[in-house]
């Protein structure tokens, strides 16, 4: 059973950063010249221009709360999913308390990269306010042209990030799971 998006735990790790919006990968750009989280450019990994992922990348986080109110705890984590449940299933006995809580994996942290399409009307709107009607249309950018320029800032930022070593250097929590002693796995939030 899934959880719905609107779900306070789902809204709280969002705004938190612990959790991406939508799965995160290289999506294509929405609407408004941006991916569909409004980050920017399209996502990109450290791990695609050959930095390596943070060690804790592929561990698993757990934490007895998780309910929207703040007191979420995710420092922990153990090396599998498995490990993390019966971690999370010993402190629930310390603590005298029914089995419950959330795990979910430790995954690479992805970045915006610069917005080709956004950058190119930032040019547009510049110039029509210095130049007025004249500078409306310029530059007159076709998708293609977009696109190859989208590709050569997305190659050209990550090869900047990492020969400055600027990757993110924490992992992000994935997909969050509810686990309980009902059964060991109640369902994936969103």
């Amino acid at each position: 059973m899934g959880f719905p998006a609107n779900h306070p735990a789902i809204i709280q790790a969002i705004e938190r950063g612990l959790i991406a919006a939508d799965p995160p990968t290289r999506t294509a750009r929405g609407p408004l010249g941006n991916n569909d989280n409004n980050y920017g450019g399209v996502r990109m990994k450290g791990s695609d221009f050959g930095s390596p992922p943070p060690d804790n990348v592929g561990e698993w986080a757990y934490s007895m709360s998780e309910d929207g109110d703040g007191d979420g705890v995710w420092s922990n984590s153990a090396d599998d999913r498995e490990q993390a449940v019966a971690e999370l299933k010993a402190h629930c006995e310390e603590d005298d308390v029914p089995f419950h809580g959330y795990v979910g994996e430790l995954i690479e942290v992805d970045v915006s990269g610069p917005d080709a399409e956004r950058m190119v009307d930032d040019v547009r709107e510049f110039t029509y306010d210095a130049n007025g009607d004249v500078g409306a249309k310029w530059p007159a950018a076709t998708k293609d042209d977009i696109a190859a320029l989208q590709e050569r800032l997305d190659k050209a930022f990550g090869e900047w990030l990492t020969e400055r070593k600027l990757w993110p250097t924490w992992a992000m929590l994935g997909p969050i799971e509810e686990v309980t002693d009902d059964a060991n796995q109640v369902g994936v939030l969103p």
